[in-house]
């Protein structure tokens, strides 16, 4: 024997040791493991109805390593922790145009509500606001030119309004330009030559108008009080506002983060639908078994009940001490009980078909000294390394996807893994001292004699073994494994990385519709980066200036953008203010040299002008040096597919290409979506590299109970075959490739390891002890076993998941179509396919490397 074989050997005796102890434990302690289980349950769970939920969005999809993330601590540490920003959606309660005067009025009162009547710490917003003060004032002159239009229609004072122009994007009025693009949204104007002469502008409708909300957080305000106003804005226009004109609807992150949370909230409550649809099942699957064996107690609906307790109770026991560890409470995580509940009850299912058979086989066959101590070590022989080897898949498929996921995914993925540990324990420390109370309690059964039904069965499984081992058999799965593979790979082609925030909240819920109405209207024409010079240098210096403009006029050159009359270029204002200034002003030349351009004093002046307070916020004013060390700009853009993010991907990559280009003014840039939009590119690698360590990880480990190369074989390449079609038809599906769906392929791996890994250690541990058996006669033997509980474990997954089509969100739907697909993937290659490839390899039989248990007198 090899040094492989030894350590092989080693590890088979140790798992036959400590299930032997196991054994001995339960049957002489039961209630005393019970009590103490149940204790630890208490203590634990207790801590979860005090854990607040704490979800972040805001790089909780991001992984660590984006690029974006560096973005956004260089744009929160020049805006000082980030201003606080509302948007305000207004729309006609008829479906009409917005500049109608009605709606123009009720718009111009919502304005003056939020900036006098809605105060947190008795301070309104034009209390606290600085710069953006005004952000709203297009709004506000557009109506007073649609009312001065109107009242001097058709009368000779009307050339006193000639200097009024209310042209869209750009009205003038007092000398003074307004851009209404910010404001004005869905906005469709007249052709040349169309514009009716009556018509007071050239808009003809405007579907959406866009209120502003920006505030720098004052120092006296909390993080609590700023979500208070937050929440006071919204609650005010969400819910308690009520005319015929308008209807208003509030966006903010706040709101967000809050409508996620309530998404992953609305599932919580159908665990316990869950866990109905699972009792029921289970007692009814239970019975049916236990009726034909002739082995029905009413204890057996006992352990059928408990079957499905268990899991809830390892998930209870988990996540309240990683609470009390100090894990966040994710919303994630609530998903947690479902999931759990679906793979854990397998174990349970396979231990009382095990221990039934057990039953049944020794009151056939009477075997000297039996007892129930000899029978629990049986069980745990049979069943224990086959729910050890799936439990740890399962807990390794977590814990791969830990490694390379988001960190919210990735919080998801550790509570998983430490929540499937959980689970074996509670199998072997809990459920088995149940199963052992209940056969204490149970009487002989008094019945028919079970030969004729095992006759039938016997008879069932070998025709079926031996129409899988025919030549026939194996070219018709051939075939339609090649139609299989081919239909899995035609969509696994079509994969298309996809990141959208809107699939975090309820399906139909306001915030999708906000969501949806500001790709809609708003972003296709309002898209903008925020690119950041962090070492402007010597302004006074023409070069460094040019320098300057050179990289806005690049950032301009951009076909989406705009135009150089909508970029938020503080400096362009700046030379404007100048030249005007400069022209009207005489100084002697003492004071021209103070005001030369650039000059700290020329700069102050320049924003002390109520026009130019807006700038405040673009610019850091270093009082020690008189300088400004940086500064912010604005460009914006539109188009009609960049609201889409494999295009704002691509502009997101011209972006920061500029900026490389300008590393001597130290520029970033920042955009709001980039957090999600750095997700695409790596979607595909992570997901790739997660199946390839994930389908590593199952390979070891099969290899470990199953020292083998056909067994290895059997277990290790369908894991890849119906990964394969989970990921190919989940596309064909409609299901796009995202942190989401990439988790939901990740545990697709470690549940499909449960079919397969049952029938093909069954297979190759009764060929360990019975190598004199033809390959058909053992796969009968396997199947008779393990057959009837990896069909509990189909439709108990299908039965439980269903109830979470009664939810309504992306994740919920992400994971009922990847567990039906894995159900019936994994079903028809543990039952149809494993089976015909181990049948056709009579003549390859599995020859005794290792017997990874030690028959006793207490399992013979």
């Amino acid at each position: 024997m090899t040094s492989s074989n030894k350590r092989e050997g080693s590890l088979g005796r140790i798992t036959a040791k400590v299930l032997r102890w196991n054994a001995t434990l339960v049957c002489e302690y039961p209630w005393s493991m019970i009590a103490v289980t149940t204790i630890f349950t208490l203590i634990c769970s207790i801590k979860i109805p005090f854990t607040q939920i704490q979800d972040d969005f805001k790089l909780g999809y991001t992984p660590a390593d984006a690029r974006s993330l560096v973005e956004m601590k260089i744009y929160n540490d020049f805006a000082r922790g980030g201003p606080l920003t509302l948007f305000l959606f207004l729309m006609a309660a008829d479906g009409g145009s917005m500049i109608r005067m009605k709606q123009l009025n009720e718009t111009v009162k919502i304005i003056e509500e939020i900036g006098t009547q809605l105060k947190m710490r008795n301070q309104s917003f034009y209390d606290i606001c600085t710069s953006f003060c005004d952000v709203n004032e297009p709004v506000v002159q557009f109506r007073n030119g649609m009312m001065l239009k109107s009242v001097s229609s058709g009368d000779a004072s009307g050339a006193l309004f000639d200097n009024l122009s209310l042209r869209y994007p750009i009205m003038t009025s007092l000398g003074y330009e307004f851009d209404l693009s910010p404001n004005f949204h869905g906005v469709e104007t007249y052709e040349e030559g169309e514009e009716p002469k009556q018509a007071f502008t050239n808009i003809k409708y405007v579907k959406v108008i866009m209120l502003i909300v920006r505030v720098d957080k004052p120092d006296s305000w909390t993080d609590e009080d700023a979500n208070r106003w937050d929440a006071a804005i919204r609650k005010r226009f969400n819910e308690d506002y009520n005319t015929s004109v308008l209807v208003p609807r509030a966006f903010s992150f706040p709101f967000f983060e809050e409508e996620v949370t309530r998404a992953s909230l609305t599932a919580f409550p159908y665990v316990f639908v869950g866990l109905i649809i699972m009792v029921v099942f289970s007692v009814v699957t239970v019975t049916i078994s236990a009726w034909y064996l002739h082995h029905w107690t009413l204890y057996k609906m006992v352990l059928a009940t408990m079957a499905c307790i268990t899991p809830i109770m390892a998930t209870a026991s988990c996540l309240g001490l990683l609470f009390w560890c100090g894990l966040r409470f994710a919303s994630v995580l609530l998903i947690t009980p479902f999931l759990l509940l679906a793979i854990g009850v397998d174990d349970a299912y396979i231990i009382i078909n095990a221990w039934g058979m057990i039953c049944v086989e020794r009151t056939r066959h009477p075997v000297p000294g039996d007892t129930l101590h000899s029978r629990i070590t049986k069980v745990l022989h049979d069943a224990g390394p086959s729910i050890t080897l799936t439990s740890l898949t399962n807990m390794l498929a977590f814990a791969v996807g830990a490694y390379s996921a988001t960190p919210e995914i990735q919080l998801f993925c550790i509570a998983n893994a430490v929540a499937m540990f959980f689970d074996l324990v509670y199998t072997v420390i809990l459920y088995m001292p149940v199963l052992v109370i209940c056969a204490r309690c149970e009487k002989k059964p008094e019945g028919p004699d079970t030969r004729h039904s095992f006759s039938e069965m016997s008879h069932f499984c070998s025709s079926y073994c031996k129409w899988l081992s025919s030549g026939y058999t194996s070219i018709c799965m051939l075939l339609i494994m090649c139609a299989y593979w081919s239909i899995s790979i035609y969509g696994i082609k079509h994969i298309t990385p996809n990141i959208q925030p809107s699939k975090l909240v309820i399906i139909g819920s306001p915030m999708e519709q906000l969501l949806h109405m500001r790709d809609k209207y708003v972003q296709s024409e309002y898209l903008f980066v925020t690119v950041i010079v962090g070492n402007a240098g010597n302004l006074t210096d023409p070069r460094r200036r040019q320098r300057i403009h050179s990289m806005v006029e690049q950032f301009e050159s951009m076909p989406e953008c705009n135009g150089q009359r909508f970029t938020y270029f503080w400096m362009r204002d700046y030379d404007r203010f100048m030249s005007t200034s400069g022209a009207d002003i005489q100084m002697d030349e003492d004071s021209r040299a103070e005001s030369s351009p650039y000059s700290s004093q020329s700069i102050q002046e320049f924003l002390q002008w109520s026009e130019n307070k807006i700038w405040g916020s673009f610019i850091v004013f270093d009082n020690n040096t008189k300088s400004i060390p940086k500064f912010s700009l604005v460009v914006r853009y539109h188009g009609p597919h960049i609201v889409q993010f494999t295009e704002k991907l691509r502009m997101l990559k011209e972006w920061r290409a500029i900026a490389e280009n300008y590393t001597d003014l130290s520029a970033t840039i920042y955009n709001d979506d980039a957090v999600f939009t750095d997700q695409i590119e790596s979607l595909i690698p992570r997901t790739s590299q997660s199946t390839l360590y994930c389908f590593a990880c199952m390979l070891l480990l099969c290899s470990v109970f199953m020292p083998n190369l056909i067994a290895v074989f059997a277990a290790s390449v369908p894991i890849v075959s119906i990964f394969i079609g989970v990921a190919g038809f989940m596309t064909l599906w409609h299901v796009d490739l995202d942190p989401i769906s990439m988790m939901a392929l990740i545990l697709s791996i470690g549940m499909s390891v449960d079919y397969l890994a049952h029938i093909t250690y069954h297979y190759y541990n009764i060929s360990m002890f019975h190598p004199s058996m033809s390959s058909v006669e053992v796969m009968q033997h396997a199947l008779s076993n393990i057959a009837y509980p990896l069909l509990q474990c189909c439709l108990s997954n299908v039965f439980f998941v269903l109830c979470l089509l009664f939810v309504n969100t992306y994740i919920t739907r992400v994971i009922v179509k990847t567990v039906l697909l894995v159900v019936f993937f994994g079903s028809m290659h543990a039952l149809v396919i494993i089976p015909a490839f181990l049948c056709a390899f009579s003549k390859w039989r599995f020859k005794t490397v290792v017997q990874p248990v030690i028959p006793t007198k207490e399992n013979r």
